[in-house]
């Protein structure tokens, strides 16, 4: 008991640390310590909803859940399991047009108009196969509907099947960090490459940028975030969606001192380049 008493303080510490970057960052140092101070985990319900989970029908990605449902197991509380929400395999489409008129996500012609506006610029070789960056938005935006339409209150985090919990993960410290944040930040990164190059703290318009941070593997949203997300339009890949929103200053968005998901080891991405079509390489 002893030892536990001494990891939950240690842990509080680091949830300190974190109100504190935002205390410096948003200008509200008493409602942010005193929530992130006196709260605790037995007294409140826990903030987070739902963890969703993107995959597809492709082998790999049902692996990479499974890795990724028994890495999570003794990390997460007993009663909140991994929902996976089933996305496209782009590469079950022979061409890009049997993939934007498949029925399982469908797009609206705008939505295919906006694409084009990504993808169609002119010099650039028009080669009709299927882009698996096309399918990750439309997989991300199916989510964001979830959130929007079925999701109590509360943190909705969002993974990719390639996302790993970090060697240091700790669930106290991210539900902690989530209740500390709820009144300020509409999304929050929790992987190891969006916010890394942005300084930990909170963001909403300029200097932050379209292109201020990439990867959409591991965040988390509220139901109001996916409200706004899915009012912007079909035409950036998800994680430039997400900048844009902040860039714009509609949303804010939290970048913790220390990230809770790893991206950033050796596997095969599924995504490529969107502009030459050029298939994933290992990442």
């Amino acid at each position: 008991k002893p030892a536990a008493a001494h990891q939950q303080r240690l842990v509080r510490s680091h949830v300190l640390q974190e109100a504190e970057v935002l205390v410096s960052a948003a200008g509200k140092a008493d409602s942010i310590v005193q929530r992130s101070a006196g709260t605790s985990s037995k007294e409140v319900a826990s903030p987070v909803a739902q963890v969703l989970v993107l995959i597809n029908d492709h082998e790999t990605s049902r692996q990479r859940f499974a890795k990724l449902e028994a890495k999570l197991a003794d990390l997460l509380p007993a009663e909140l399991h991994l929902t996976p929400v089933m996305g496209i395999d782009a590469f079950q489409y022979k061409t890009q047009t049997e993939l934007e008129d498949q029925q399982q996500i469908s797009m609206s012609e705008q939505d295919k108009a906006d694409w084009h506006g990504l993808t169609r610029l002119p010099g650039l070789p028009q080669i009709n196969r299927p882009d698996p960056a096309l399918a990750c938005s439309l997989g991300h935006k199916k989510m964001w509907m979830m959130v929007a339409n079925t999701t109590p209150e509360g943190w909705t985090i969002i993974l990719e099947d390639d996302a790993m919990p970090t060697a240091e993960f700790s669930w106290l410290r991210l539900t902690e960090m989530l209740r500390s944040v709820h009144g300020q930040a509409d999304q929050i990164f929790l992987d190891d490459r969006h916010c890394k190059n942005l300084d930990p703290g909170l963001h909403r318009g300029p200097p932050f940028g379209i292109m201020s941070g990439e990867s959409s593997a591991a965040y988390a949203i509220k139901r109001s975030t996916a409200q706004e997300l899915l009012i912007s339009p079909l035409s950036l890949h998800t994680d430039r969606i997400l900048n844009r929103a902040i860039a714009s200053g509609k949303l804010a968005a939290f970048c913790p001192s220390r990230a809770f998901f790893t991206v950033s080891y050796t596997h095969q991405s599924q995504i490529g380049d969107t502009l030459l079509h050029i298939p994933g390489k290992d990442i």
